[in-house]
């Protein structure tokens, strides 16, 4: 069970309690036992309205635990092993209208990123799309308890949506280094990424922006 790379994700997440976040602040800097870390986060993500029935499904789709590395990033980074059939399946979980999961663009797949912008678009501001897509960055500088990251964001201007550049000072609870190339979730810096896995959020972010614009 990858406990740290969930609550790396979760951990500036407003959809968890606040009790629930300064669980997961105090797991990852270990002051927490690992057991009993393992019960609370457990039970946290098992109230998630979308992240557990999402994780429960890829899990089966991949014949891996729920929890696991496999699992967990095949969600939050993408997976080429899950069609669009698979988000269509998550959506019957979350017990959308069937009209809904029929009209599915078939550009969608079983990711956090779509996921987020098939629930909340055109509903949230761009600002809690940003925080909320999972983003990749560069690290520039390291401070004390984060780091300066060299990201992307989405730029609203009027009706029309931009991918532009970011700098931003962000959390981090592992080490890592200048250079890195990583994650970022809600203002934490949550895994280090392959340069694959680099390109693959941008050009999602890229298929997002397209449909932001339309």
């Amino acid at each position: 069970m990858e406990l740290e790379l969930l609550a790396g994700y979760l951990t500036g997440c407003p959809d968890v309690s606040p009790e629930g976040r300064e669980l997961f602040k105090s797991f990852l800097k270990g002051k927490l036992d690992r057991k009993v870390a393992m019960e609370e986060i457990v039970e946290i993500v098992r109230k998630s309205p979308v992240l557990f029935p999402a994780l429960s499904v890829i899990g089966k789709n991949l014949k891996r635990e729920m929890f696991s590395r496999q699992v967990i990033e095949a969600y939050f980074l993408g997976s080429p092993a899950l069609p669009n059939s698979i988000a269509r399946e998550i959506l019957r979980e979350l017990k959308l209208p069937k009209e809904v999961i029929e009209a599915l663009p078939p550009w969608i797949k079983p990711i956090h990123n779509h996921l987020v912008f098939l629930l909340n678009w055109p509903h949230c501001p761009i600002e809690i799309f940003n925080a909320c897509f999972v983003r990749p960055g560069k690290v520039l500088e390291i401070f004390r308890e984060g780091a300066e990251v060299k990201t992307i964001k989405i730029k609203q201007d009027n009706q029309r949506f931009t991918l532009v550049p970011s700098l931003e000072p962000l959390k981090c609870f592992f080490q890592a280094k200048k250079g890195d190339l990583v994650a970022i979730h809600w203002g934490i810096i949550v895994q280090k990424l392959k340069k694959v896995e680099m390109e693959v959020l941008k050009h999602d972010l890229l298929v997002l922006l397209a449909h932001f614009d339309s």
